[in-house]
């Protein structure tokens, strides 16, 4: 996953986790896949929430 260097401390955000879903997520997963992920800030924001949701996830 790459940094946002636009965030505030120039880590991860929600916006560097959507686009790695994207990129590493949505074309392999499949309906009957599990994908399991922590209670980190940027997997718990409304934004992947609502990402997630959207796809089927």
């Amino acid at each position: 996953m790459d940094r946002d260097f636009a965030s505030q401390k120039h880590g991860y955000s929600r916006a560097s986790y959507i686009n790695t879903l994207e990129k590493g997520l949505l074309p392999y997963y499949l309906p009957r896949h599990i994908f399991m992920q922590d209670n980190a800030p940027i997997h718990t924001c409304r934004v992947a929430k609502e990402f997630l949701k959207s796809h089927g996830i």
